[in-house]
């Protein structure tokens, strides 16, 4: 696996990073079987330092972005919304 770090925001005692791994679907998981395809999953994290120390850390991945990249998921239909 490797990962590009995109360019970060600092302000204050709050650090946010986003970042982009990459990977090979090499092994069975969560009843998936591997399908040897590239995937690249985006993430972001936001981090709280207190003196010089990490008081929280926040993060999400787009692990659904990865499902329909090694072939887990296929889309389904747009859906549409109507607005009154």
């Amino acid at each position: 696996m490797s990962a590009d770090r995109h360019p970060t925001s600092r302000r204050g005692g709050r650090l946010a990073v986003r970042a982009t791994e990459y990977g090979l679907h090499r092994t069975d998981h969560l009843g998936v079987t591997a399908s040897g395809r590239p995937y690249a999953m985006p993430s972001m994290h936001l981090y709280r330092g207190e003196a010089d120390r990490l008081a929280e850390h926040w993060g999400v991945r787009d692990e659904l972005s990865v499902l329909y990249q090694v072939g887990a998921l296929t889309p389904g239909p747009l859906l549409s919304f109507a607005v009154d």
